[in-house]
């Protein structure tokens, strides 16, 4: 008996379980090839939106990178949040950032 009813609460559980997607973000500064933005992980269907390409010469911040860098990047974040999408994690690589993002599934 106790057997089973610990199997009920398992299978239970598991069919309570939150489901999550995740997301991978590159953040690119190049000034050389005049590129900055946000290159997202999956590439297909509606991640796409979420890229962010901008010349990193215009705007009124272009002659101080790390504040027209975190502007850019804010917004695009803010973006993603009123999607549903959390910040999980933040790491660099090279010359770029990466973001990891996960939303909940319904």
């Amino acid at each position: 008996m106790n057997k089973l009813i610990v199997l009920l609460i398992l299978v239970a559980v598991s069919f309570s379980a939150d489901k999550w997607e995740y997301l991978e973000v590159e953040s690119i500064i190049d000034f050389k090839n005049d590129y900055c933005g946000f290159k997202v992980y999956p590439q297909d269907g509606e991640y796409k939106k979420y890229n962010l390409q901008k010349s990193c010469m215009e705007g009124e911040w272009y002659d101080d990178a790390n504040l027209y860098s975190n502007a850019l990047y804010i917004n695009g974040l803010n973006k993603m949040g009123a999607d549903g999408w959390e910040l999980v994690s933040v790491s660099d690589y090279d010359d770029s950032t990466i973001y990891y993002l996960k939303r909940k599934i319904d």
